[in-house]
């Protein structure tokens, strides 16, 4: 699968409507969590699930990159991952800096393939947060 065609997979916390309509309304592919799990599916099955279509992973959970568990799943599968920086961000801010940083988060993925988790910033600034040796 190119960068180009990867859907974007928002996870429940990013909720069903701002986030995943912006990004549709500048025509990329969006999944949403409650889309295709139940509402308390584990974080490491949905991650597991997820990395395995390659799928863009959108989170705003500062806990993937703290988890043991979420990080060794990440790092197993080869998961693609971006987080929000910011957990005060609400619906529409969320939604303006996916979008601004859509073109770069499938930059980053094509550079660096998986395992990664990446922060976006709401200015859409997307930076390294942890490769395969921090997992």
């Amino acid at each position: 699968m190119s960068g180009t065609d990867q859907p974007f997979f928002v996870d429940r916390g990013l909720g069903r409507h701002q986030v995943p309509n912006a990004l549709r309304a500048v025509g990329e592919t969006v999944v949403c969590h409650d889309d295709l799990y139940a509402q308390h599916t584990p974080d490491t099955e949905w991650l597991q699930a997820e990395a395995a279509k390659g799928s863009l992973i959108l989170t705003k959970d500062p806990s993937i990159g703290h988890n043991p568990l979420e990080k060794a799943m990440v790092k197993r599968t080869g998961a693609m991952v971006f987080a929000l920086t910011s957990a005060n961000m609400k619906g529409a801010d969320n939604a303006e800096a996916v979008v601004k940083a859509r073109h770069r988060m499938k930059q980053f993925a094509r550079k660096h393939k998986g395992p990664f988790i990446a922060k976006v910033d709401r200015n859409g600034q997307v930076r390294v947060w942890k490769m395969e040796g921090d997992l």
